[in-house]
C-alpha cells in the first residue's frame, strides 16, 4: 500500500512540476498537493516530499541528461569544451551550443523553469504542512525543514544565474503574477531566513523513509546540509564572519564528516557527503547522470557524451596534483590524433551494476574552501592557507624523480592578493564540474570579463563563428515566455538581450 501511495504522489508531483514551468502559470493545479488526504498522514506527506527529491535527481533525467544546471554553467565558463561534431540542429539539445558559445537567448529557459518548479512545490508543501494538524510533530518539522532548505537551494542558483528574480513564496498564482523582479539582496535574506529555520528543525543525523529512524543513507537534508548551504550563502553575500562560523560548525563535526581518499569522495554515502541524491533509474541508469554524460569511450566525444575538459581546466592542475591525474578525478582517451580529458569523479557510466555512486550536492571539501576564503578576506591569512593545505595534502602525489616536490604546501605568509589567488586556484582544481562553481566564482569575484574575453572566442563548433565576449552575458536572460506572461516582468529583461 505504501508503494502504491508513493507512486500516486510521485505521478502527481511530476504533473505539477510539468505544469509550473512558468512560476506565474495561470493554469496551475492549485489543489494538487494541498488536499487534506495528502497531508493528513505521515506516510502520504513523506511520500509527497520524497518525490520532490526524486525530481531533483531528475534534473539530470536519464531521457534527457543534458538538462543540468551544472553542465550548462560549466559550458558557459572556461571549464568544458563541446564536441566539434556535435549536431545541434538534429540532436534536440541545440541550446547546449548557446550556453557554450555564451550566446544564450531568451528561448533557453531550462534553469529558470527547473528552479521555479521546485520552488513552487516547496511553497505548496510549506503551506500545506503548516495547515496540517494531524502529522507527527517530528515528521512535520523535518518535512518543513527539508522544503525550506530546498527553496533556498533553488533561489541560490536563480540569483546567481539571473540576478534579480521574482521572490515567490506563495503557491497562489494570482499572488505570483503580481511579483516583479526582487533585488538579489532581498532574495538572499529570504534564503538566510529559510536556512536558519531549517537548521532549527532538521535533525543532526540522517533519517530513513519514516523520518524517525537513523540511516546511513545521506539523501535527505539534515541540519548540517542547511548549515553548509548557509555558509556558502554568507560567503556570497560578503558576511565572512558568519561564513567562517557556519563552515567551521560543519568541519568540526568529525563524527559525521571527514575527508576520505580522493577515490572514495564520490562514492555513495562517503564521509565527505553532506547531502546527495540517488539516481532514480535502474540497470544501466542505476548510477549518476554525471558518470554517464562525462565518461568518454575509447572513440572520444560523441553526441551522447559531447563534453570534455578544456585546456584551461587542465592547466589548473599543478604537478603532483592527483585531482588531475589518471585513475583519480581525470581520465583521458586518444582518438584521431587528439587526446581528450574528461572528469572521472564519478567513475560509473552506462554500466549495468548496482548503485555505488550518488550525485553529491554538498560536500566537506567545499566547506574547507569557504572557510579558507572567509578567513583570508578577514585578514587571517595563515589560518585560511592552512585550510587550503588540508585539501592539497589529500591531493598530493608521491614524490618522484620527475616531480620531486609534488603539490607543495602553500606558504602561510602569502600576501592578501596572492592568498586570494591561491583560493581561486584551489577552487578551480577541487570543484570542477560540480554544479557550476567555476562559472559562479568568475562572476562573484569580478574576473569573468578577463577570463571569458579570452575563452569565448575559442569556443568554435565546426564551421560556426565564435562569439566575442560581452559582459552582459554573465547573467542569463529571463525566458521570453515568462516576460510575455507577466506584466511586471515586461520591460525588465537583463541587459544585452
Amino acid at each position: 500500500m505504501r508503494l502504491k501511495i508513493s507512486l500516486i504522489i510521485l505521478t502527481s508531483l511530476a504533473i505539477i512540476t510539468s505544469a509550473c514551468n512558468k512560476f506565474t502559470d495561470a493554469g496551475l493545479p492549485k489543489n494538487l498537493l494541498t488536499d487534506e488526504v495528502t497531508f493528513a498522514s505521515d506516510g502520504t506527506a513523506i511520500a509527497a516530499i520524497s518525490s520532490n527529491f526524486a525530481a531533483i535527481s531528475n534534473m539530470n533525467i536519464p531521457a534527457d541528461p543534458f538538462k543540468s544546471i551544472g553542465l550548462r554553467a560549466g559550458l558557459s565558463a572556461d571549464e568544458l569544451n563541446l564536441f566539434s561534431g556535435y549536431p545541434p540542429s538534429t540532436s534536440g539539445y541545440d541550446d547546449l551550443l548557446k550556453y557554450y558559445q555564451n550566446s544564450v537567448t531568451p528561448a533557453n529557459a531550462t534553469p529558470w523553469q527547473q528552479c521555479y518548479s521546485f520552488i513552487f512545490n516547496a511553497n505548496v508543501a510549506i503551506n500545506s504542512l503548516n495547515a496540517s494538524s494531524s502529522l507527527t510533530a517530528r515528521v512535520k518539522q523535518q518535512l518543513l525543514g527539508e522544503m525550506k532548505f530546498t527553496r533556498a537551494f533553488m533561489y541560490f542558483y536563480l540569483v546567481n544565474l539571473y540576478g534579480d528574480v521574482p521572490l515567490a513564496l506563495s503557491a497562489d498564482f494570482t499572488i505570483n503574477q503580481k511579483i516583479g523582479r526582487t533585488p538579489k539582496a532581498q532574495v538572499y535574506q529570504q534564503m538566510i531566513q529559510d536556512l536558519k529555520e531549517a537548521q532549527a528543525v532538521l535533525g543532526e543525523g540522517y533519517v530513513d523513509g519514516t523520518l524517525l529512524a537513523p540511516t546511513l543513507e545521506r539523501v535527505r537534508p539534515n541540519k548540517w546540509a542547511a548549515t553548509a548551504l548557509l555558509a556558502r550563502t554568507y560567503l556570497y553575500t560578503g558576511d565572512y564572519v558568519q561564513a567562517e562560523t557556519q563552515a567551521s560548525a560543519v568541519i568540526s563535526n568529525s563524527a559525521l564528516y571527514n575527508l576520505p581518499a580522493l577515490n572514495e569522495a564520490f562514492l555513495k554515502n562517503s564521509t565527505e557527503t553532506i547531502w546527495s541524491v540517488q539516481a532514480v533509474g535502474t540497470t544501466t541508469l542505476s548510477n549518476t547522470a554525471e558518470g554517464r554524460v562525462f565518461t568518454l569511450s575509447t572513440g572520444g566525444p560523441t553526441t551522447s557524451t559531447p563534453v570534455y575538459l578544456s585546456s584551461q581546466q587542465m592547466a589548473a592542475f599543478k604537478p603532483g596534483d592527483l585531482r588531475g591525474a589518471a585513475g583519480y578525478w581525470v581520465g583521458s582517451v586518444s582518438a584521431a590524433g587528439t587526446t581528450y580529458y574528461y572528469p572521472t569523479k564519478y567513475k560509473i557510466g552506462s554500466v549495468n551494476v548496482a548503485a555505488a555512486e550518488y550525485s553529491i550536492m554538498l560536500r566537506l571539501g567545499e566547506q574547507y574552501l569557504i572557510r579558507a576564503e572567509a578567513r583570508i578576506r578577514n585578514g587571517r591569512i595563515a589560518a585560511g592557507i592552512g585550510d587550503l593545505n588540508v585539501l592539497r595534502a589529500r591531493a598530493r602525489a608521491a614524490q618522484t624523480t620527475a616531480v620531486p616536490n609534488p603539490l607543495p604546501a602553500l606558504s602561510t605568509t602569502l600576501s592578501p592578493v596572492d592568498a586570494m589567488t591561491a583560493v581561486m586556484n584551489e577552487r578551480q582544481a577541487e570543484l570542477f564540474t560540480e554544479w557550476g562553481h567555476r562559472w559562479l566564482d568568475l562572476k562573484r569575484t569580478d574576473t569573468v570579463d578577463a577570463v571569458m574575453t579570452i575563452a569565448t572566442p575559442l569556443k568554435v563548433i565546426s564551421s560556426s563563428s565564435p562569439n566575442n565576449w560581452n559582459s552582459a552575458y554573465a547573467l542569463y536572460p529571463i525566458p521570453q515566455a515568462e516576460i510575455d506572461r507577466s506584466p511586471l516582468l515586461n520591460g525588465h529583461q537583463n541587459p544585452g538581450y
